[in-house]
């Protein structure tokens, strides 16, 4: 493999044609990580030589690395206006039994160039060792960036003729599970599918004949099962290539005014092709673009989606263009309590409610929106990432979640099915922690994945060290008690313990519990989950009273008559007091309604309690 590149462009040597090579599509499927493939297209004139020795190859920084973590030297020939498929074959045959033909080139590499993930960097290198097409920029993890395609796809705009290096934004349409706080040109937070959602071997910049799709949603043809909440008030985003759009003669008039090519007529039909939503007619007088939304669709019925472009007379194109799919919406599994969905089949198509309460323990803050939920019976991982719920604070009891079981690195995760759960059905509430050994968490973490937990007299392997948030391999910090040793991950990157000091001696540590890959880890929300050293002397008569309280303050009381130094944390790990008192009395009239950890030190002792807010 060739180690040394050329950033910038080079005279190309006489009578040595490297065409006009460059990438087109990146696909990683939501449903199928072994369908993932890397498009090339020809835009020369000239077939190009990719047989063994010519040097091209296509090398992919993962992560946020800065070298290359891995290349593939390319075989073949692709000829001039042609396509050439690099298909990943982690699993034998995968790409031909999804997309019904064999690719041009297989990389049969766990995780290889063409098993990107969606937040990886690909650079394609021709025979002169010059990079022609670069996605993505070295050392930055495309996570939550402009170039993430996790889950989805990338493909090139038509408007693009060649290669381009450094990689350039605004010349990919980009879809992804992930919403990003940058500015991009074209981002589309949405999962997409193979087979429907794809197109190996076809690329919108070399067709010239008129098409018709959503912007997001499935594939045309497709048969798909709907989630029960969204349908109803799902949003119809027409968009059209080759094809320009007529404005109507008046605002409703539903005639064309004759501008452009025609306009676009949609309906939803039932089984018996009954018109059950009459979409009408669109126009570019109310954009094409625009939202048209659904209601009073009914679960558990099919329904048949059509639409199609049609010229300003209303007849249908010389070659009809139709988009179509077929959908049933789905009906809810009514489940009582969290451990009861978490004994539920995971699948695409399989949906859950959990009527009974559950207690929000922590929402990520600025991470997506991921929080986690607990009851008397277990925890979950609930991953917000398509309808973002209203985040629900610590504390905060809810009924009826519901949506769809989902895996993530070995982590059953609930994937909302609708924009919102509601409010929280009571506020200020405290699950029920169970304490552990790390010895039973080592045999049955399963038992306790995404749940608080207590793990008494543990001991930081890194005591003295710094807490760094996790990256890679760091971050992961060994923690053991009497009966074993686990690792404890700084996952949370924005948790208040970033950037302090590892505790020394016994620790009484409030965890989330996970795995990564059938590994168990551990994770605390913030500092006040990471309790005091045992070697600490407990403040002689200390006490704390009224708690709860609604009276605006507390008073703090012990054998001394030396000052105290007060700190409150909320349960996020947030510190909102600290003071220093000498007169027994703490003001919390500025505490909001629910629960807090104080921490108080005198002399050379310290205690920590629970209070709570009315």
């Amino acid at each position: 493999m060739k180690k040394l590149y050329f950033l910038l462009f080079c005279i190309l040597i006489s009578g040595l044609s490297f065409g006009q090579v460059f990438i087109t599509e990146i696909a990683d499927p939501n449903n199928n990580a072994d369908a993932r493939y890397i498009e090339l297209y020809n835009a020369g004139a000239s077939p190009v030589d990719f047989t063994e020795g010519s040097g091209w190859q296509i090398d992919k920084y993962l992560n946020a690395s800065a070298t290359v973590s891995a290349s593939l030297d390319l075989t073949g020939i692709i000829p001039a206006g042609g396509f050439y498929i690099i298909a990943y074959n982690n699993v034998d045959g995968t790409f031909a039994s999804v997309y019904g033909f064999a690719p041009d080139q297989l990389d049969p590499i766990l995780n290889g160039v063409a098993g990107s993930n969606g937040d990886d960097d690909l650079f394609l290198v021709n025979g002169a060792d010059v990079i022609v097409d670069a996605f993505g920029t070295p050392g930055i993890d495309n996570t939550t960036t402009c170039a993430e395609y996790e889950d989805g796809r990338a493909e090139r705009k038509p408007t693009v003729t060649s290669g381009s290096n450094p990689w350039n934004e605004a010349e990919w349409n980009i879809w992804a599970d992930s919403p990003t706080s940058d500015s991009c040109t074209s981002y589309t937070v949405a999962t997409q599918d193979a087979p429907g959602d794809f197109d190996p071997g076809s690329w919108i910049g070399t067709n010239t004949d008129p098409t018709l799709s959503l912007s997001d949603g499935p594939g045309n043809g497709d048969v798909l099962i709907a989630d029960p909440e969204t349908v109803n008030n799902a949003n119809i985003d027409f968009a059209t290539t080759n094809f320009n759009m007529s404005g109507e003669t008046s605002p409703g008039s539903g005639i064309s005014d004759g501008s452009e090519d025609g306009f676009i007529i949609w309906s939803i039909e039932n089984t018996n092709g009954n018109v059950f939503v009459d979409g009408g007619s669109v126009f570019t007088s109310n954009d094409s673009n625009v939202t048209y939304p659904v209601n009073g669709l009914i679960v558990g019925e099919t329904y048949f989606f059509r639409a199609e472009l049609v010229d300003n007379s209303g007849n249908p194109l010389s070659t009809p263009v139709v988009y179509s799919f077929t959908f049933t919406i789905a009906t809810y599994t009514d489940v009582p309590d969290l451990a009861t969905l978490r004994a539920q089949v995971v699948g695409p198509d399989l949906y859950y409610r959990v009527t009974g309460p559950v207690i929000n323990t922590w929402t990520i803050p600025d991470f997506d929106l991921t929080m986690y939920f607990q009851d008397g019976t277990a925890g979950i991982m609930v991953y917000d990432i398509d309808y973002a719920t209203s985040p629900y604070n610590t504390g905060d009891a809810v009924s009826n979640i519901r949506g769809r079981l989902d895996n993530f690195n070995s982590v059953l995760q609930l994937i909302p099915s609708d924009a919102g759960w509601g409010a929280p059905t009571s506020t200020g509430n405290s699950p029920a922690i169970p304490t552990v050994t790390i010895a039973t968490l080592l045999s049955n973490w399963e038992d306790y994945e995404s749940e608080l937990v207590r793990i008494n007299g543990a001991t930081f392997a890194d005591a003295g060290g710094t807490f760094v948030s996790a990256i890679g391999s760091t971050g992961n910090y060994n923690i053991t008690d009497a009966t074993g040793t686990t690792i404890f991950r700084s996952a949370f990157s924005n948790a208040n313990y970033i950037g302090q000091t590892i505790p020394s001696g016994n620790q009484d540590l409030v965890v989330i519990v996970s795995e990564f890959f059938g590994t168990v880890q551990v994770t605390s929300r913030g500092l006040s989950d990471i309790t005091l050293d045992t070697e600490y002397n407990e403040i002689e008569g200390f006490s704390m009273y009224p708690n709860p309280t609604s009276l605006g303050y507390v008073n703090i009381s012990s054998r001394k008559n030396a000052e105290m130094n007060v700190t409150v944390f909320d349960v996020l790990g947030k510190q909102v007091i600290t003071n220093t008192i000498t007169d027994n009395k703490l003001d919390v009239s500025t505490l909001k309604t629910g629960i807090y950890i104080m921490k108080v030190s005198q002399e050379d002792a310290i205690s920590t309690q629970k209070l709570v807010i009315r």
